[in-house]
């Protein structure tokens, strides 16, 4: 009798309609992942370029003015690290979004910019 009721064949063809959608369900959830780590994934490709230019335009002013890159002494408690770590520090110090980026990827350089 609960069989053949009108909620219970309600019910069985949601389930039905959900079985064959499941896998698009799915297929969705994996999308918007894979939108979203791209996203993501994108956003430090711009900021990576965006320190790099950064990195490249104090090379060429240093270059063009003929002064020396590196100073006696770039440890980080020095009052003077040197022409090129000076400027860079202070162009990146110039954009909140460029400064925290650069902390957190600050393991891949091996030079002192701080």
């Amino acid at each position: 009798m609960h069989e053949t009721s009108k909620d219970h064949i309600h019910n069985f063809m949601g389930l039905i309609r959900l079985e064959k959608n499941k896998s698009t369900i799915i297929a969705d959830a994996l999308n918007e992942g894979a939108r979203l780590n791209k996203t993501i994934y994108n956003e430090n490709v711009r900021k990576n370029r965006l320190i790099l230019l950064h990195l490249i335009e104090v090379t060429l002013l240093l270059g063009k003015q003929e002064l020396a890159f590196r100073g006696h002494d770039e440890r980080s408690a020095s009052s003077n690290q040197g022409n090129f770590c000076e400027v860079f520090n202070l162009l990146i110090k110039r954009n909140d979004e460029l400064l925290l980026h650069y902390n957190k990827i600050s393991n891949v350089f091996t030079g002192q910019f701080k």
